[in-house]
């Protein structure tokens, strides 16, 4: 298991150019945050594990790319993820 990060790392190696954590290490640091519900931990877990799947074979040890990640979910609409409505792709960003 690796050293959880804390958001301020997280934040620092976002940085264009930097070294970019891994979707692992985004996950071990959600588990660490000590102020975070149990639902709210839930959902973060499971949206790290559906970024990590579209981004890369690598899945959670995957580097989470921020640039990267946002062009390819810039390009997402709502029946792509099977709703129904538009709106409701609203509830997830």
């Amino acid at each position: 298991m690796t050293k959880p990060l804390n958001s301020n790392q997280l934040a620092a190696d976002a940085v264009p150019g930097g070294p970019m954590p891994t979707f692992a290490e985004l996950r071990d640091a959600v588990l660490a945050a000590p102020d975070l519900s149990k639902g709210t931990r839930q959902n973060l877990f499971r949206a790290i594990e559906i970024v990590a799947k579209q981004m890369s074979a690598a899945g959670l040890q995957g580097p989470v790319d921020i640039p990267k990640i946002q062009r390819r979910f810039e390009k997402i609409t709502a029946a792509m993820l099977g709703f129904q409505d538009p709106d409701s792709l609203s509830a997830l960003l």
